[in-house]
């Protein structure tokens, strides 16, 4: 039975509503009737559903990228500069002081700049490294609202003071993301002051209560040998003595060490709020803080004036996106935190409500958006946040009918349309969003309120979920029997079973020959469960921990009573793992990644390890041979380029391009091997086997001569940036103000080229040659008969120059090298880090380090080319002779 068809072909009965799939916008209403449009062929319609998977699955490989660089980013590495110090050391910090003050006189202004905005960015920045660089304990965040509280506030007050938040230009939303991020670290140490407060006061708890039972025994015990000391004595006396009465006994005072000895009663210790708790409650759980944010959403999702805006300032194009998942991620964490704190849950929940609330919040808005690159990474953190909200019956944030309407049809129309799309494959990536749907729809029908139960009944999703069971129930004695012959023909040796006919039936029915009825019965036990909430099965149905998941056609019956622990064995047999869900957006988005990727990585884990340490050495120090040839060959296109005059502007490993040599074929150019004789020179033989070509001129600029090889206007992309670059746009952004970094004289210009201005005799072969064919075409103002405007002075020229494309160089050695950007994060800490890091030259941190194999070769090449003053950079012709050098001594090992 075709089951794409089948799912194409299969009615609906639940109204409008948005998924995030293909089609999400389609009505699932009932079946058509007879004067319709013609249905699709089954081939047609399963052809489409393949395309729509590819897309998806690619759409969804995009946001799992973006996520990891956004989890990169806010990571923190510990420091080793401030160590564990106490309190009263952190209050009197120094750098804390200095910060405070320049951020308050930065924010003198009633009305903030451009200039001042990135400056408030800046020092905001500089706050948060200060508090990552301490250990994580709440002693920082406490010394760092003490000491640079007031400049915080201030600079609160700036972005404030920037105008209405929709007409917020890219340097607010830059200082305003640069005091989110802050935020969100003091939110995070006071989360962890809370936890370490409660678990305190639990064992101040415990150790009372142990105090307390000590006492009663050794009270007994006292009382045990008193007892056995006073009865020879009392045998010895004659007469007996008449005993007092309880009441007398209770009167007589007792002895010292039974006073000493009493038990200690357990004392109920009233709870206690960290001092950085309550201050992040009062700081960030406030009104006007959450409608700031609200509306800053709205501005980076669906303002055009915004995108405009932020490209006119050179701003690259995922900058609004890292800013909005930053949001979402920082309401996310915020709503955690809000839900201990019951008396300020209400306010927040209430001015959440703008943001949930449909057709004009943004989180609606955003959830009816088609997948996209740009948008599939925030629907899903959207997603995340709603199962938080889910997940806190308390809240009762569905409480609005239309509220409860609308959550309801958006994950059964997702999770409908998801299940269609799958086509049985558990382990596409429609499956993966029907399992998160289906998910949410379990945490939403915990919610109490009539509204929610109402929803539930409206769209009628129980009746659909039992529906689609009972038409997969049928399909498991015909799995279970084609399993048991499959399993006798292996036993009997029998080579040439087809058990092709039944893998779609067994990946859906893998509960084994147990029995089919007793699996299909408890799925639908779990799905009636699921659907206590509209009255249509008894709530006791299932364990407590089997009712946190749904259970959907394709899963195990086993995996039922697994919990939210439970994973689909992705690549492992047994196609039908179950559609678990892990309640963490993030790790589910990682396990979207193709079969192929996760084999091919294992692959290559497995031949690493069983190698030894010195042939591994080797094998890196010729892998880095092969790419310092490649170097040779870029260097001396540049160097070609730089003899002509042309400044590129835009040197990165994206904008060059590799040409297999004649005769070379795809084995041999994607698996080099290394030769003594260097890079390929003119297509000859030992070296690599391609050549190098330079592409994408969109930024150089050609002049007439070296001295005048200076731009004014910002170019390149952003962590490629030279210091002087980034310092040129960030006048630009500040108000038109120039940076200069003119040469003292043309011949300092000119001393990046190499010894001769001719081109060097087969340098760079013939992919130098393919390079510098394009942008050697004369400037207009070198035609023949034109007149020469006569050259300003050197001290006239402002901006950046040929030096750029050589710290471009270093940026592009790295990332050729260790296969990864050297720079990574926003515009104000690549900034900070290249134009006011401290040193000479850029120093590499120890992770950098490691991604170059460990061979300090690499390393110092890197941070000999990267020096941070133009004149100090070394030229062409020194970088091509410390490359031979290198690689020599690579290959000599």
């Amino acid at each position: 039975m075709n089951r794409a068809a089948r799912r194409t072909s299969t009615p609906t009965s639940s109204p409008q509503a948005t998924s995030l799939t293909n089609g999400a916008h389609k009505a699932h209403a009932g079946p058509p009737d007879a004067s319709g449009p013609p249905r699709q062929p089954a081939d047609v319609a399963a052809l489409e559903l393949q395309r729509q998977e590819r897309t998806l699955r690619a759409l969804l490989r995009t946001a799992k990228l973006t996520i990891a660089q956004q989890q990169e980013q806010q990571q923190q590495e510990p420091g080793a500069g401030l160590g564990d110090a106490p309190l009263s050391s952190r209050l009197g910090d120094s750098d804390l002081a200095r910060l405070n003050a320049q951020l308050q006189e930065a924010c003198r202004a009633p009305r903030p700049d451009a200039r001042t905005l990135l400056r408030v960015e800046l020092l905001l920045g500089e706050l948060r490294r200060w508090l990552a660089a301490a250990p994580a304990s709440p002693a920082a965040a406490v010394g760092l609202l003490y000491g640079s509280g007031e400049g915080v506030a201030h600079a609160e007050h700036a972005v404030r003071s920037a105008g209405q938040v929709r007409f917020w230009g890219p340097e607010a939303v830059g200082a305003f993301v640069a005091l989110l991020r802050l935020y969100s670290d003091l939110l995070a140490q006071a989360s962890r002051a809370a936890q370490a407060q409660a678990q305190q006061q639990s064992q101040r708890q415990q150790q009372r209560q142990q105090q307390a039972a000590q006492g009663q025994d050794a009270e007994r015990r006292v009382e045990e040998d008193a007892a056995v000391v006073a009865a020879p004595e009392l045998a010895q006396q004659q007469q007996p003595l008449a005993l007092p009465s309880p009441r007398q006994q209770q009167q007589q005072p007792s002895s010292s060490a039974h006073q000493l000895l009493q038990p200690l009663e357990p004392r109920s210790e009233p709870p206690r709020t960290h001092p950085l708790t309550f201050a992040a409650a009062a700081l960030l759980l406030r009104p006007e803080w959450l409608d700031l944010l609200a509306a800053a959403l709205q501005l980076l999702h669906f303002s055009d004036e915004y995108g405009a805006a932020a490209a006119r300032a050179g701003r690259p194009p995922g900058e609004a996106l890292g800013a909005a998942l930053q949001l979402w991620g920082f309401l996310t964490q915020l709503v955690k935190f809000a839900a201990a704190h019951a008396e300020m849950m209400e306010p927040c929940l209430q001015r959440l409500g703008a943001l949930l609330a449909p057709p004009y919040g943004a989180l609606p808005r955003l959830l009816a958006l088609p997948p996209r690159e740009d948008t599939l990474a925030a629907q899903l953190h959207g997603l995340w946040l709603l199962q938080v909200l889910y997940d806190m019956p308390d809240s009762r944030v569905l409480r609005a009918a239309p509220l409860a309407d609308h959550y309801v049809a958006l994950h059964h129309g997702s999770m409908v349309a998801s299940y269609e799309a799958s086509a049985a494959d558990p382990n596409s990536a429609a499956a993966e969003l029907c399992r998160l749907h289906a998910t949410l729809l379990h945490s939403l029908a915990r919610q109490p309120g009539q509204h929610v139960r109402a929803a539930f009944v409206r769209q009628r999703t129980v009746q659909w979920l039992l529906r689609e069971l009972s038409l997969e129930c049928t399909l498991l004695p015909a799995a279970a029997q084609q399993q048991a012959e499959a399993a006798a023909r292996a036993a009997g040796g029998d080579d040439d079973s087809d058990g092709g006919d039944s893998s779609e039936l067994s990946s859906e029915s893998s509960s084994g020959s147990a029995g089919s009825s007793g699996s299909g019965g408890r799925r639908a036990g779990e799905l009636a469960q699921a659907g206590s909430v509209a009255g249509r099965a008894s709530a006791g149905a299932g364990s407590a921990r089997g009712s946190r998941r749904l259970a959907v056609p394709g899963a195990h019956s086993s995996s039922a009573a697994a919990g939210v622990s439970a994973r689909s064995p992705v690549g492992r047999g047994g196609g039908g793992g179950g559609f678990a869900f892990t309640y963490d957006l993030n790790e589910d988005v990682e396990r979207l990644m193709a079969l192929e990727d996760k084999l091919g990585i294992a692959a290559t884990a497995d031949a690493a390890s069983s190698t030894s340490a010195p042939a591994a050495a080797a094998a890196a120090a010729a892998a880095a041979a092969v790419y310092l040839s490649a170097l040779l060959q870029i260097v001396d296109a540049l160097a070609l380029l730089a003899a002509s005059h042309v400044v590129h502007f835009d040197l990165k490993c994206a904008n060059v391009l590799i040409e297999p040599l004649p005769g070379v074929r795809d084995g041999q150019l994607w698996a080099p091997a290394v030769a003594d004789g260097g890079a390929s020179r003119g297509g000859g033989g030992g070296g690599v086997p391609f050549r190098c070509v330079l592409a994408d001129f969109g930024e150089a600029r050609a002049y007439r001569s070296a001295a005048e090889a200076f731009t004014a206007r910002n170019r390149g992309t952003e962590v490629f940036k030279s210091p002087e670059m980034l310092m040129l746009n960030a006048a630009h952004r500040a108000g038109g103000a120039t940076v200069s970094f003119a040469p003292a004289s043309p011949s300092s210009a000119a001393a990046i080229l190499p010894g001769s201005v001719a081109a060097p005799e087969g340098g760079g072969g013939a992919g130098a040659a393919a390079t510098a064919s394009r942008p050697r075409s004369r400037p207009p103002s070198s035609r023949p008969g034109s007149a020469k405007p006569p050259l300003p002075p050197p001290s006239s020229l402002a901006g950046a120059g040929l030096a750029s494309d050589v710290w471009s160089l270093g940026c592009l050695a790295y990332e050729l090298l260790s296969g990864c950007v050297l720079f990574s994060g926003d515009y104000a800490s690549v900034t900070h880090r290249v134009a006011f890091g401290p040193g000479e030259r850029l120093v590499l941190t120890e992770a950098e380090r490691a991604r170059l194999g460990g061979l300090p070769e690499l390393v110092a090449l890197v941070e000999w080319v990267l020096a941070r003053d133009p004149g100090a950079r070394p030229s062409l012709a020194q970088i091509r002779a410390r490359v031979e050098a290198v690689r020599a001594a690579l290959l000599a090992r």
